[in-house]
C-alpha cells in the first residue's frame, strides 16, 4: 500500500498547471524568436526559463508529450498561448 501511495505523490508533483505551461511555452517561444542564438545555448536559455517558473525539464517534457498525445488539447492550449502572447504584445504596446 505505501508503494501505490508514493507513486500517486509523484504523479501529482509532476503535473504543471496548464496557466504556467502556457507562460513557459510562451516565454521560450518569444526567446527564441528575439535572442541571438550566436551568443547562447538553447538548452542554457530553456533552463533560465524553466528555473523561473520552478519547473523541471522532465516535468516540462512530459506536459508537452502528454499534449502531443492528444490533438485536440494541444490546439486548445496552443491557441491559449497564442493569446497570451498577443496579451503580453499589447501590454508592450501601451
Amino acid at each position: 500500500m505505501p508503494a501505490l501511495l508514493t507513486g500517486l505523490s509523484c504523479s501529482k508533483k509532476n503535473t504543471v498547471d496548464e496557466d504556467k505551461l502556457i507562460k513557459v511555452y510562451a516565454d521560450l517561444l518569444i526567446i527564441q524568436d528575439t535572442t541571438n542564438m550566436e551568443n547562447y545555448s538553447l538548452d542554457s536559455l530553456r533552463t533560465t526559463v524553466l528555473d523561473r517558473y520552478d519547473l523541471t525539464l522532465p516535468q516540462y517534457e512530459g506536459m508537452i508529450k502528454e499534449y502531443n498525445q492528444e490533438p485536440k488539447k494541444w490546439e486548445e492550449f496552443f491557441d491559449k498561448a497564442i493569446a497570451y502572447v498577443n496579451e503580453l504584445k499589447a501590454k508592450n504596446k501601451n
